[in-house]
């Protein structure tokens, strides 16, 4: 019917338009040529129609995230919370070195004052702990100085005298002289030197004296040194040792070890270092080998004497069975 009335119609959907009009009222075309094209302007209609959706449900999302992360914010402290405990009590901890710090202020010169030792200068004693801490260095050097002199003289010294019995002390008299020529042994060993065991010297016997004294250690001990005291300067005197608990009867015996060399005693009191220090022994002999002479060969006196005799242990050794 359109077409009879000799109208435009739609070139989408051939309906009849009216003169001036833009787009077909059945689809919704529009007219060739016109600014309002029909689709076109739907495409941009739902183009805007969708921005217009999303913008609107991205502000409702933002708006629902803002409303969701407020609650989020107070873990956020209590997270915090132990940091800050912590360095208040970082803080206290640190604190008696602020307090002390202005104590050592006329002192600040020297960064050593900072060292805990500074405290003492509290008191108004500043150079105190310095001058006493030298004087602690300097006598800390004294001892060690000393303990290493004490140490040397104990290496080299042995250690206290070995104590005999009173009786410990006999004659040995192989040759059978007659005892009248002897004196008291046990004054040998008494402790008092003004006081000596004597023997008589025969001028046919000369220089031989042929006699001594046995020392009974009661146990086996190791001897290292042998400290003899004598008005009788320049007598000869050997030392010898057994393990026999019996003094074997003759010097020649096997059973005697000899502990030393001849020695000349010069003076009133002899050092006698022994020989076998490492082993023991139960009797010693202080054997008299000859009596002093002179430059002649003749005797220089009528008899020979020993004041004391003291033995010595090794330093740190002890008894052995």
């Amino acid at each position: 019917m359109a077409a009879m009335s000799g109208g435009r119609t739609c070139s989408h959907c051939g309906a009849s338009m009216q003169e001036g009009q833009d787009w077909c009222l059945q689809c919704g075309a529009g007219v060739p040529g016109s600014s309002r094209t029909g689709p076109g302007w739907r495409s941009a209609a739902a183009v805007l129609g969708a921005t217009g959706v999303l913008v609107l449900g991205a502000a409702a999302a933002a708006y629902a995230a803002l409303q969701q992360g407020t609650p989020t914010k107070p873990p956020v402290p209590v997270a915090q919370t132990p940091t800050t405990t912590t360095t208040t009590t970082t803080a206290t901890t640190t604190t008696p070195p602020p307090v002390t710090t202005p104590t050592q202020t006329p002192s600040a010169k020297s960064p050593s004052l900072n060292t805990p030792t500074t405290p003492p200068k509290i008191p108004g004693s500043t150079s105190t702990p310095g001058s006493t801490k030298s004087t602690t260095t300097s006598t800390s050097t004294k001892s060690s100085s000393t303990t290493t002199t004490s140490t040397s003289s104990s290496t080299s010294s042995t250690s206290q005298p070995v104590l005999l019995d009173t009786n410990a002390s006999q004659i040995y008299n192989p040759s059978n002289f007659p005892a009248s020529r002897f004196g008291d042994p046990s004054l040998a060993i008494d402790g008092d030197t003004t006081t000596a065991w004597t023997v008589q010297l025969e001028v046919s016997e000369a220089p031989s004296v042929g006699a001594g004294l046995t020392l009974n250690l009661n146990a086996p001990l190791k001897i290292a040194q042998m400290t003899l005291i004598t008005e009788t300067t320049g007598i000869t005197v050997q030392i010898y040792g057994t393990k026999s608990s019996k003094v074997p009867q003759s010097l020649h015996s096997e059973e005697w070890v000899p502990l030393s060399h001849a020695h000349l005693v010069q003076k009133r009191k002899a050092t006698i270092k022994l020989m076998e220090a490492s082993k023991s022994f139960r009797q010693l002999l202080v054997w008299i080998i000859k009596a002093p002479i002179s430059a002649t060969g003749q005797f220089t006196g009528t008899e020979a004497a020993i004041n004391e005799i003291q033995l010595y242990e090794p330093s740190g050794s002890g008894s052995q069975g």
